[in-house]
């Protein structure tokens, strides 16, 4: 598998992961989808990054620092 099919499926896997997370477990933080996911910060921020701009999450903020990520489902 070369770079660019490797780094398809890693953003296939994080972004799998996150939504599969918010689907069971609801609302997260960053902080908490990076622990429970098993992913790095980067990863996670540019998986919601994307989701957000698609519709399919949301972000609340709930402190001057932290974002509640949600699952909506409604892709734009």
């Amino acid at each position: 598998m070369d770079t660019v099919s490797n780094a398809s499926a890693d953003r296939a896997f994080a972004e799998t992961a996150v939504l599969d997370t918010l689907r069971r477990d609801g609302p997260q933080t960053f902080e908490s989808l990076i622990q429970q996911c098993g992913l790095g910060w980067a990863q996670v921020f540019g998986v919601i990054d994307s989701l957000s701009r698609s519709g399919m999450v949301r972000l609340r903020r709930i402190e001057s620092d932290q974002y509640l990520v949600s699952f909506s489902g409604n892709p734009t």
